[in-house]
């Protein structure tokens, strides 16, 4: 699916990704390279430091989880980096929206975004 994202989540995504040489990283890097970049985007998609209710097929189940930046990810809290496999699949994501996600056991999974919240 197309993605979208906010000019200053792209950038700060990007100065990750490039110091780090993983799968992961990679992954995200290509998806973040395709998006549609934008100063600001609708409150249905999904941003750094947003909460997000996505339906995992695979487990079938609806989960929520804020999403940040790595030195802020506390799976007690969760709070799921954006290095995470989840966190890359949901990134730019809008409410309907669903992807196929390569996991780190070569197996992908499907995530469909069920609600987005911005937090302040």
């Amino acid at each position: 699916p197309t993605i979208t994202l906010r000019k200053k989540d792209y950038e700060q995504i990007s100065q990750i990704v490039a110091r780090l040489d993983t799968d992961t990283a990679a992954a995200l890097e290509e998806e973040i390279n395709r998006a549609e970049i934008m100063d600001e985007v609708s409150q249905d998609i999904v941003t750094m430091n947003s909460v997000v209710t996505f339906f995992d097929s695979e487990a079938n189940k609806e989960t929520s989880i804020t999403l940040v930046y790595p030195q802020d990810a506390d799976l007690d809290s969760n709070k799921i980096s954006v290095l995470a496999p989840v966190g890359s699949a949901l990134i730019g994501l809008r409410v309907g929206q669903e992807i196929d996600w390569p996991m780190p056991n070569k197996k992908s999974k499907r995530f469909k975004v069920i609600r987005v919240k911005q937090e302040l």
